[in-house]
């Protein structure tokens, strides 16, 4: 089965990368739309006409069976959309595990929500936090600034980023982390670092993988578990020439330096 996915560039690698280790019999096309980074700061309507467009592309040409959209962002203003314009297509969209992290913790615990801005100020992510509010306590935060450093593999300001987010906090101690980007998941070893606590972090790839492998094999009895060449598994296909994405492309195989 073939599975396309886009993102505004290298985050939604974290999601092919649990993919590929989890459902390594599928092919992959993945789409960076680098030509509309970041995301965040893009309109609904012009990223739901980039997305539709993307779309046709993975089903036209690439023969895609399912569509991910490995991006938060775009998944809270798109989703709906691309179900609506493409109804036979079985879409997955990216949600912050805000439901794994609250149903997982005792009561009263302190959840560090780190979106893009937009998904920070979305009325999807309220909806998702408020049948546990009364639970759990949340704090949101919406950063562009670090999903640009992240592309960028600017170290210094993913470290500034981070710093200025903890010191934000005062005297809030929180006691898990869930990532509302697909970008986040990227520098997990760096949030850790910079919280300085055993903070559990809950990343949005869980829910991906799991739907994603739902769809694959549910009423489909020739689905095959025949493992694939690792050099043939996966495509990538660039918006713009020379964005970051190349640094991680190598006949065929992802690095993660960050």
């Amino acid at each position: 089965m073939t599975i396309g996915l886009i993102d505004s560039g290298i985050g939604g690698l974290s999601i092919l990368r649990a993919l590929e280790k989890e459902l390594p019999q599928n092919q992959y096309v993945y789409l960076a739309d680098s030509a509309n980074f970041p995301y965040s700061e893009k309109s609904p309507q012009d990223l739901q006409k980039a997305a539709a467009e993307h779309v046709r592309e993975l089903i036209y040409k690439h023969n895609c069976e399912i569509t991910v959209l490995a991006c938060n962002t775009l998944s809270v203003v798109a989703l709906a959309y691309l179900r609506s314009q493409f109804p036979a297509v079985p879409f997955v969209g990216t949600v912050p595990p805000v439901k794994a992290a609250s149903e997982e913790l005792e009561p009263g615990n302190t959840i560090l929500v780190i979106a893009t801005k937009r998904t920070a100020e979305s009325s999807y992510l309220a909806e998702l936090i408020y049948p546990y509010k009364e639970k759990q306590n949340f704090i949101v935060v919406g950063t562009t600034d670090l999903v640009i450093a992240i592309e960028a593999e600017d170290n210094v300001q993913i470290n500034n980023v981070l710093n200025s987010i903890n010191n934000d906090l005062q005297n809030n101690n929180v006691d898990s982390i869930v990532l509302g980007c697909t970008h986040f998941p990227l520098i997990t070893r760096k949030i850790q670092e910079v919280f300085k606590k055993e903070v559990k972090i809950y990343s949005p790839t869980t829910g991906v993988v799991k739907q994603v492998k739902r769809l694959t094999q549910e009423g489909n009895e020739n689905y095959s578990s025949r493992l694939l060449d690792k050099t043939n598994r996966t495509k990538f296909i660039k918006t713009t020439i020379g964005n970051q994405i190349t640094k991680y492309i190598a006949v065929n195989t992802i690095t993660y330096p960050i």
